[in-house]
């Protein structure tokens, strides 16, 4: 199944994991529309079918990711599936731990870990009461072999356990699915079920989400009274009210408690507007700020007739009573009263701030001149800003070139597209040549440029694995030494080698003359086999005698007795770039066999499979140059007449590389 960011991964195996869930399809269409004369389109990421025959189409994208534009499409998209009856959700980021909690479990979703049947049964015995998960699995019998499938039975929903309440440990709580402990979440942020989206618009900036979200019954603002006195709200949550308490500390009151109160009521008194974002007030000046709150409380008055700072039990004042006085009577009074308070204030100046207020809240009364922001380019006009980007767009795969090239093809692009606009000065060009490449220079060399360009962007990021196998990178690289091949003429060979992120561990290596998909098959047979002792090799190198529970393994695979102390990582994951031999059918169909996920990296992007670049580029360092034969890493650095000298032959050179990894890579990585 196909995914484009570590989000979508995320939310792909949510739905892997909602039993409501019984097919997945990743970006299942193309939606082609018109705007404002511009042809507009838009893949949704999933479309899902639920197990009562209802359809969803799913698009994956974090809350501060949502723009104007992206915000426009899920309308599209939204309005298109209503069309057919289909459901359309924009799902974010989900909640961290309960999806640290599934990124371990679906690890352990393959059938292959829960083969023994008894053992399985047993264990579901043995949960039928809640117990911790350490102790469960060692009632159930031996540790290692009760752990995996325990994993797979919470998966299923066989077992549960509370997923969001922290990462699971020896001591999580797990019970039978009919038993009495709470299960994982499965609705709301964070879970695999997904509600549908109440509107065409709710993702827009003017979004619920972006305002306070209060029981209608209490709102920050409002007066209650509790033990017998009228106090103001200042926040609510979920089990929590906090009110002003006189001239001291604000007090918290359980809801609860505070409903249960013979003496509670929700008294009258002025609703403040949504507050901004916190963002934005922060941006502001502390003066800007209490200048804003001043007006506040005047404009309140005006609206409702009484002041906030005026006592719980205090009626309007005659001038601003809404219910003898228009609101242009109000706004004149107020008006009248500043200017003898000696503010030199109009009627129209309060009747603007007043308009302001109900439609911004807080930030419209704020002078916001101080944190008001030039244009990003300056005066220069949007067309040459977007020549220029479609200028360096062009020259992405090219050869390097110098700025001079990029601001003439600027202006060959607009005299092209018959643009009647004056380019600025070559000085103002420049300045806007470094804007928009900033990042990825223009005169960079061409593979970084070609790297940067194609790569990644926001909000995708790097991935943390966790665990063994989680994630494993392959690749393959001329290995710089000269070998003496089967036919006795001189050759190089390749390398290619297998490293998992979380451990850093080569869970294999093969050296061959030219490499195969075949090659690449053997490869990950040779990751999910125990590395046997060759003769020669000190029996320091058994895994009988390192620090893995090699005793406790035999029962698992008897071939760990006589292996080296190499562990077997059987790959979750598999990340490979786009070469011939990685995407093709025998690889990826040796990877479905032992149901490994296959994640080819975005082309030209080698930063994303860093931890295998940087593991073949150890080898030429720390064992290349000290075999036979090394040609050094180009032709300005090999020596003479290597071919004359004594070589390795390509079956050598595997037996020496199997113990180097062994013996010293291994070692040094786990120093």
């Amino acid at each position: 199944m196909g995914y484009e960011s570590w989000l979508e991964r995320d939310r792909l195996i949510l739905l892997d994991f909602d039993p409501d869930v019984v097919g997945i399809a990743s970006q299942p269409f193309w939606l082609h529309w018109s705007e404002d004369g511009k042809k507009r389109r838009h893949a949704p990421d999933y479309f899902v079918r639920l197990a009562d025959g209802r359809a969803r189409v799913v698009d994956v994208r974090a809350e501060g990711q949502v723009d104007e534009r992206t915000a426009e499409a899920f309308t599209a998209t939204a309005r298109a599936c209503a069309a057919v009856a289909w459901d359309f959700v924009h799902v974010g980021a989900p909640d961290p731990v309960v999806m640290a909690n599934l990124r371990w479990l679906a690890r352990y979703r393959h059938p292959r870990c829960a083969r023994d049947t008894e053992l399985a049964g047993h264990l579901a015995e043995v949960f039928r009461e809640p117990r911790h998960l350490r102790e469960g699995a060692q009632e159930a019998g031996d540790v290692l072999r009760a752990l995996p499938a325990l994993f797979y039975l919470l998966w299923t929903g066989t077992l549960r356990a509370d997923l969001g309440a922290g990462l699971l440990s020896n001591v999580a709580v797990v019970q039978t699915a009919d038993g009495s402990i709470a299960g994982p979440e499965r609705k709301g942020r964070g879970s695999g079920v997904l509600v549908p989206r109440p509107g065409l618009g709710s993702h827009s900036r003017r979004s619920d989400m972006h305002k306070l979200s209060r029981p209608a019954s209490i709102a920050v603002g409002d007066r209650v009274r509790f033990e017998g006195q009228a106090r103001s709200v200042l926040a609510v949550s979920a089990q929590m009210v906090t009110v002003a308490e006189g001239d001291g500390p604000p007090r918290e009151i359980p809801l609860a408690v505070l409903l249960d109160d013979e003496s509670f009521e929700v008294l009258t008194g002025p609703a403040r507007m949504p507050l901004p974002s916190v963002s934005l007030l922060d941006a502001l000046p502390e003066h800007a700020r209490e200048k804003a709150l001043w007006w506040e409380g005047h404009i309140l008055e005006v609206l409702h007739g009484v002041s906030p700072a005026a006592d719980a039990e205090a009626g309007p004042r005659p001038d601003y009573d809404p219910a003898r006085r228009s609101l242009t009577s109000r706004e004149r009074a107020k008006a009248a009263e500043l200017t003898a308070e000696g503010y030199q204030v109009s009627v129209s100046t309060i009747g603007n701030f007043r308009r302001r207020y109900q439609s911004e809240g807080l930030l419209g009364l704020a002078d916001r001149r101080p944190v008001r922001t030039r244009p990003q380019f300056g005066a220069v006009d949007d067309l040459v800003v977007e020549a220029m980007r479609k200028a360096i767009r062009e020259g992405e795969d090219d050869s390097t070139r110098t700025g001079t090239y990029f601001i003439w093809r600027t202006g060959e692009i607009l005299r092209k597209a018959g643009a009647a606009v004056e380019l600025p000065s070559q000085a103002t060009l420049y300045r806007l040549l470094g804007k928009l490449s900033q990042g990825n220079p223009t005169s960079g060399t061409a593979r970084n440029r070609r790297s940067r360009a194609h790569g990644a962007v926001a909000p995708f990021g790097q991935w943390t694995a966790f665990a063994p196998g989680e994630v494993v990178q392959v690749d393959s690289t001329p290995l710089d030494v000269l070998v003496r091949l089967d036919d006795g003429v001189v050759g190089k060979v390749e390398l290619t080698g297998m490293i998992d992120v979380a451990t850093r561990t080569v869970t294999a290596a093969v050296v061959r003359p030219t490499t195969k998909a075949v090659d690449a098959s053997v490869l990950l047979a040779r990751t999910v086999t125990p590395e046997l002792m060759r003769p020669g090799w000190v029996d320091a190198l058994r895994m009988s005698r390192s620090v893995l529970p090699h005793r406790r393994l035999l029962d698992i695979d008897e071939r760990l007795e006589h292996s080296a102390a190499k562990p077997v990582i059987v790959p979750e994951m598999i990340v490979c770039d786009h070469a011939r031999v990685f995407i093709s059918r025998n690889f990826r169909a040796s990877c479905r066999f032992l149901e490994i996920d296959f994640q080819p990296t975005h082309k030209a992007s080698p930063f994303q499979k860093g931890h295998v670049e940087k593991m073949l580029d150890s080898v030429g360092t720390l064992f290349a140059q000290f075999v036979a034969g090394y040609t050094g890493r180009s032709t300005d650095h090999r020596g003479r007449h290597l071919d004359k000298g004594p070589l390795w032959s390509p079956l050598e050179l595997q037996e020496l590389l199997d113990e180097w990894l062994v013996r010293i890579f291994t070692d040094r990585r786990s120093s």
